[in-house]
């Protein structure tokens, strides 16, 4: 079975670069917005998510705001959110948990080991 996509919300360039290239060596796809309103159009163009990660303070359409549109839908499978943030003491509800940037490499490939799974494997 394969793994489950990645989506990777972030304004900042360079570390947006960086975490894709880290999570692509180890082998996971990873897909890439520079913030909310553009994540939006990625959340469609994949039926089903291993794992988001999404920072918090992004123009446009910052995390809380896609975090509400979200909340919004009917989503038949629950999204697996985890923020990133340099700036948060806690995480927003809804999301599966916070990490304080910047983010070991360690960290991230923790995270996408333990949530980029076949959905049959997420949901049992």
């Amino acid at each position: 079975m394969s793994r489950m996509p990645i989506l990777l919300i972030e304004d900042d360039t360079d570390l947006r670069a960086a975490h894709q290239e880290l999570l692509e060596l180890a082998g996971y796809e990873v897909h890439c917005a520079a913030d909310g309103r553009e994540a939006l159009t990625q959340l469609v163009r994949v039926s089903e998510w291993g794992l988001i990660l999404l920072d918090i303070h992004m123009p446009r359409m910052c995390g809380e705001e896609f975090l509400a549109h979200l909340a919004r839908r009917v989503c038949p499978i629950p999204l697996p959110i985890v923020v990133l943030s340099a700036h948060l003491a806690r995480p927003p509800s809804g999301v599966l948990g916070l990490l304080t940037k910047p983010v070991s490499a360690g960290r991230l490939l923790d995270l996408a080991r333990a949530h980029c799974l076949p959905v049959q494997q997420r949901v049992a």
